[in-house]
Parts: structure tokens; sequence; C-alpha cells
């Protein structure tokens, strides 16, 4: 577990400091050299956008030139002095088939997203804001700047688990719930401190991890300086489950970075840890996770962006030290086990390959069309084709 740690640790060091030429993150970020906190309350970036935000969606994601066909529009999300509200409505259309079989598993809608934003400031110290999303509550917390000593914020509520990157595509594969131990898209009960400065950002958080105690440990820092923008995070949950059910402790570390030329923006995540169960009869077994996603997109207009995208998963890259006293007295079975465990340590490894475009012909409008092939790496899995038509509607 210890050398796993350290080689995590290492490996995520170095990634960071192969990025010392880029920018921000995500995309928007990366492009314009801004933090998310520039077009967003929230520090980790997403949700209820800021007056910035606002005029940077109105002239179509991008900063200059101006969108002048819209520049007499009066509309405002401000509804009073320190009270504004937004939304993020998005509709998702898959249609995705086996690639041998060519049977169905997806030909619906899906409403991805109906999120109404209400946030109040009622002095320049607080902000407040709550999330309702279709059928349930989201983000409801408040942000208290600069209430500690050198200018750190305090966030206390409910809110997204601040891993590595916030992106607004649950499917990437460095956001799998076999990877994380968790829903990436829900939120979770907690405390979080954040600064935010001109060329340096950190968060540190405690939440609930799932369970009825307090154990979800979660850190992130990263640097923006003049074409610099490079970030680490990593997470430690001691009460954690597996998809069985099974108590773990988790342990995940993640390294994120970004490029810029000229039109072309690059971005990706990487993401490590492990997996060991306290009790039971696999406690003695450690189980490594790795992925990995990426994207390289240019904008080829005002109204339209191009984009390929990357995504790798081995939810067990390591074999398993799962032997029994037998196993561990007689040398021939524990080989023979030995050889088993690493034939199947690749067993449920994929990755996608993807072609997309996203397309804005209004402020505040937007139409992604995706096609995504699925590869596994097991014989008995299916390799899938997949269409999808996202509609987006935001301010």
């Amino acid at each position: 577990m210890k050398r796993l740690a350290l080689f995590t640790l290492l490996l995520l060091v170095v990634f960071a400091w192969a990025l010392r030429t880029a920018r921000a993150l995500p995309l928007y970020a990366t492009r314009e050299g801004y933090q998310c906190s520039q077009c967003h309350v929230d520090p980790n970036g997403g949700g209820v956008r800021t007056d910035f935000g606002f005029n940077y969606g109105k002239n179509r994601h991008l900063l200059d030139p101006a969108d002048t066909t819209y520049s007499d529009l009066s509309f405002s999300p401000r509804i009073a002095d320190g009270f504004w509200w937004g939304t993020d409505f998005r509709l998702l259309f898959a249609n995705e088939y086996g690639a041998d079989s060519r049977d169905f598993y997806d030909h619906t809608f899906v409403p991805m997203q109906g999120s109404i934003y209400f946030h109040a400031q009622p002095i320049p110290q607080l902000d407040v804001v709550y999330n309702r999303d279709l059928r349930e509550s989201r983000e409801a917390y408040g942000l208290i700047r600069g209430m500690l000593p050198g200018g750190v914020n305090l966030k206390a509520g409910q809110f997204r688990v601040p891993l590595g990157l916030r992106l607004d595509d649950h499917t990437s594969y460095t956001k799998r719930f076999e990877l994380l131990g968790y829903n990436y898209q829900q939120v979770d009960q907690g405390v979080e401190l954040s600064a935010v400065g001109s060329r340096f950002y950190g968060q540190f958080a405690l939440q609930n991890g799932g369970s009825a105690k307090a154990d979800l440990w979660t850190a992130k820092v990263g640097t923006f300086q003049k074409g610099l923008h490079a970030g680490i995070s990593g997470q430690y949950n001691p009460g954690g489950t597996n998809p069985n059910g099974d108590t773990v402790r988790r342990l995940r570390g993640a390294a994120f970075g970004g490029l810029k030329w000229g039109e072309w923006v690059y971005v990706a995540e990487l993401v490590a840890g492990q997996n060991r169960p306290d009790v039971g009869p696999r406690a003695d077994t450690t189980t490594a996770l790795f992925a990995y996603s990426a994207d390289l997109s240019r904008r080829m207009s005002r109204s339209l962006l191009i984009r390929a995208r990357y995504d790798y998963l081995n939810p067990n890259s390591k074999f398993n030290r799962d032997f029994s006293d037998p196993e561990k007295t007689d040398p021939d079975a524990y080989k023979a086990r030995r050889a088993e465990l690493r034939a199947r340590k690749d067993e449920f490894k994929s990755e996608r390959f993807g072609i997309e475009a996203d397309y804005q012909p209004y402020p505040f409008v937007e139409f992604k069309g995706a096609y995504r092939y699925q590869r596994f790496e097991s014989p008995d899995i299916e390799n899938v084709h997949q269409f999808f038509v996202i509609t987006h509607f935001s301010y």
C-alpha cells in the first residue's frame, strides 16, 4: 500500500511539472486564462454564475470581439440588489447499440439536468446558494469570503466533492463510479476551506462520504501564472464502500492540466488510487485503479467548436493480493493463484474514442452532437457505438 501511494504521489508530481506551459482548466478557463471562480460563485467551478459569467455566456463564450447582435439585450439574472437567479437545462437523446449484435441498448430522451439556481448576497462577505435540480435539491451552501486569516473562505452545506476537475460531462472515465467509489453528480454534506489568489488556489474539504461518519477528506491545489495552469488533488476515505457494498479504505490522487496553441485547446485529467477492505475474506486484497481523460478542441467560429476525446479506465490495474492460508504455504497453489490474478487484472479495462461538435446559434443556447466508440478488453462484453445529441440552455 505504501509503495503504491508513493508511486501515485510521484506520478502526480511529475505530471503536474510536465504541464508547466499550461493555462487554466477546463475548456473556457484554459482558453481565456481565468480561474473557474471568475465565472462561477463556487470556487470549485460550475453552478450559479457571476455577472462576469453571465456576460461571457451572452457573448457566446468569447471575451472578444463583442457579439453586437445582442448588445442591446436588457435581460439580466439580477432580480434585485444582492439577489440573482440562473439555470442549466440539459436534455439528452441517446442512441447506443452493440458493435456486433446491433442490438439497441438506449434509444431515448433523458433529462440530464434541470437546475434552477438562487444566489443571495446580503453582505459582500456572504454568498448563499441553492440549486433545485428536477426532483431534488442539489447544492445548498453558504460561502463566507475571507473569514479566516490570509483571506481563506469557509463554505458549509452540501456541495460536490472537489476532487480533480469540475466537469459538465459526468460520463468522463475519470468521473466514473467504478473509479471514484461514489456518484460524481451527487452532492455531499460538509465544510470546505478555500483560497483564491492571483496565481494560486487551494481547497480542503471534509464531507460525510456517504456514511454516518464524516471521514471523506479531499484537497486540491493549483497555480495560475502567465502561460501556466497545473493542479493536483488527493482524497482519503477510510470508511468508503465498493460496488459490492463492502467497507473499504479509499485513496485517490488526481493531476490535471491544459495547453493552448492558437485556437487549439488541450485538457487532460489523470486519476489513480486504490481500495483495501478492512474486514472479511478479502481483507488482504489491494485493488489499484487508474483512469485518464483528455480532449482536444478547436473553435472554428463564434458558433462552432469541434472536439476529439479519449478516455481510458482500468478499475483493477493491479492484481489482487488475495491468498488463502493454504495458498500462502503451498508454492504451487500460490503460483497458480498469482497467475490467475495477473491474467484477470485487465479484465474490466475499457477505452473510449469520441468526436464531438458544439453549436451555439444564439447566446445561452447550445447543441452538442457526439459519436463515441466504447471498447472493452473482456471478450464477454460487447463493444458499443454511441450517438448523443444534447440540448443545453444556460445563463
